[in-house]
């Protein structure tokens, strides 16, 4: 008997689109002025001053995105933690899109746990 496997679709959607519970996995990006970069959380930063930027993703294995998202990986294997990202904090959506996707993909083609890995140094 072959067992299904799970296939998770990646996706951004607005931080106040995202239920106080939701039923699918969500992480924050906000950028930290201290380290120049986004620091990734599950826990939902307060944006109510409006001066943090912050990106929020989700990943699902159902048939349907949850309203106001947007896909940004259509399948990936297994359900992992986003990767690190090297996004300027003025990015549009598109480019942070692009960034998360092409970074998705490669993390989850060889991920073999959920644990966030320090990006290369150059």
């Amino acid at each position: 008997m072959s067992q299904q496997r799970s296939k998770y679709r990646y996706f951004t959607i607005q931080s106040a689109d995202v239920p106080s519970q939701p039923s699918y996995p969500v992480w924050f990006a906000t950028w930290s002025a201290k380290q120049s970069e986004y620091v990734w959380s599950k826990n939902r930063p307060d944006t109510t001053a409006g001066t943090t930027k912050t990106w929020t993703v989700g990943a699902t294995d159902d048939a349907d995105l949850p309203p106001g998202a947007i896909a940004v990986v259509a399948s990936i294997d297994k359900c992992i933690d986003p990767p690190p990202l090297t996004v300027p904090i003025d990015a549009t959506i598109d480019q942070f899109q692009a960034v998360l996707g092409r970074r998705l993909v490669q993390e989850g083609q060889g991920a073999k746990s959920l644990e966030i890995r320090p990006p290369a140094r150059r």
